[in-house]
């Protein structure tokens, strides 16, 4: 049945009319869809050029359904689907099935729909997309997403539609592909991501969102850092591109309570607090995506506070100081414990400290030094820590590390629990399993990535 989401305002662009040739999928929940820019952005190209399409969330509803008109997805021509992580792969095939459609692309028919799959994830791996979709775009979607709604308004077959996308350089055929042409393109594709077209923005704002009312605007795309750690590490994917202030500050509708600056380095876009004062003196609130500790002045910090946060999110990154320097990332407890007091001082709440453990290194006394850090920074404000296991992905210098045993990030996990469980506000520790099968994943062959995201049992 269809329904309506509470509270959904549209900008620019309305949503689709009955009967869309087109549906945009997520393989998530409707909160989660709401709060991807990726899937956003290219719902809005699409509907943008005059083709009605309509939403899905396949991890809403059993058999998912669209929101719009509550059709099924064997009903529409086109489907295209957004994932940013790997385990949202696995997520996607079971959904293809629950939903009646063969999620092998070799074994569907002329009459099934054309899947055409892109998001995030390409930019560690294409595989496990390539082996449910028909074609993958690497990066930057706005050129296919264009294409793809003028060949659906005009009516183009399936075999046209896939050559045109073809022809398209960052554009991988899953009849066609191959490791050793898949990697080609992959490599080819990357470093002009960040200079593709932007800022991305939002078409629709709802209550029922995992960034609540915020209007998503990118500010930013690829990073200025060399984390060797990061996907969007500086020049893996081109150069850190700061979108020009006042083009961000247009991207914003009069109306809009709330906006979230999206991007790998908002934290270091070089106007930055012009963003932040202008929307302040609009009356609109600001949140971002995690930010950069070494970046946050207090001037920065003040203003994020007087744009409504309660709360900042930072990367941490080593259980300790020696583990960060390793990692390309020269942060010292000093500097998180002078944040903290910054932020106290400008009447924030919390810090929410993002971790990651199982690094190559690790010495035994790093779950310590990083518990009388976190016990330094409580005194001054709430802390939420949020830790996981590293998970090397491809072409980043930490790319062919080994993942690290299970037992010893069994120990790792548990002396954290044991030395912060009392002393934190909130301490989620993520799940070794599923990091492994993340990782498994990023690293996987086509083949392999078959198998791992259940197309060959």
């Amino acid at each position: 049945m269809p329904w309506t989401p509470a509270g959904e305002r549209w900008f620019g662009v309305s949503p689709a009319l009955p009967d869309a040739p087109a549906v945009a999928a997520f393989p998530g929940t409707y909160p989660a869809a709401m709060a991807s820019l990726g899937f956003l952005a290219v719902l809005r190209e699409m509907l943008a050029q005059g083709l009605p399409v309509h939403r899905m969330p396949l991890l809403d509803g059993d058999p998912p359904e669209s929101i719009e008109e509550g059709r099924p997805l064997r009903s529409y021509r086109l489907v295209t689907v957004s994932v940013a992580w790997e385990l949202e792969a696995v997520d996607a095939v079971a959904a293809l099935r629950r939903a009646g459609l063969e999620p092998d692309p070799a074994r569907r028919g002329p009459d099934d729909p054309l899947l055409v799959a892109g998001g995030a994830l390409t930019l560690v791996n294409p595989r496990p997309l390539l082996a449910f979709a028909d074609a993958v775009v690497v990066g930057d979607g706005m050129d296919a997403a264009r294409l793809l709604a003028r060949a659906a308004l005009d009516g183009g077959g399936r075999r046209h539609v896939l050559e045109a996308l073809g022809a398209l350089p960052n554009v991988l055929l899953a009849a066609e592909a191959d490791d050793g042409s898949t990697a080609q393109r992959q490599a080819a594709a990357l470093p002009s991501y960040s200079t593709g077209p932007g800022p991305l923005s939002s078409p629709v704002v709802t209550e029922d969102s995992a960034f609540g009312d915020a209007y998503l605007v990118e500010a930013c795309r690829g990073c200025p850092c060399g984390c060797t750690y990061c996907v969007l590490r500086r020049g893996r994917c081109g150069p850190y591109v700061a979108h020009d202030a006042a083009t961000v500050l247009a991207a914003v509708p009069e109306g809009v309570g709330r906006v979230g600056l999206v991007g790998g380095g908002v934290s270091d876009h070089p106007e930055l607090e012009r963003l932040l004062e202008s929307l302040v003196a609009r009356g609109v609130g600001v949140t971002t995506s995690s930010l950069r500790v070494g970046a946050l002045t207090e001037r920065r910090v003040r203003l994020l506070a007087a744009a409504g946060a309660r709360q900042l999110t930072v990367g941490v990154d080593g259980l300790s100081s020696e583990l960060r320097r390793t990692l390309g990332k020269p942060l010292t407890g000093e500097r998180i414990v002078e944040l903290a007091e910054t932020a106290r001082g400008v009447g924030l709440e919390s810090l929410k400290l993002y971790v990651m453990y199982g690094l190559p290194g690790e010495a035994p006394g790093a779950v310590e030094e990083f518990a009388a850090l976190i016990d330094e920074v409580r005194r001054r404000v709430r802390v939420h820590v949020s830790a996981g296991p590293l998970v090397p992905k491809p072409r980043t210098p930490l790319g062919d590390a080994p993942f690290a045993p299970a037992a010893t990030l069994r120990a790792v996990r548990a002396a954290l629990r044991e030395r912060l469980g009392a002393i934190v506000s909130g301490l989620d520790l993520g799940s070794i399993r599923t990091a492994r099968r993340e990782h498994a994943l990023a690293h996987a062959d086509l083949a392999t990535a078959r198998r791992l995201v259940g197309i060959e049992r």
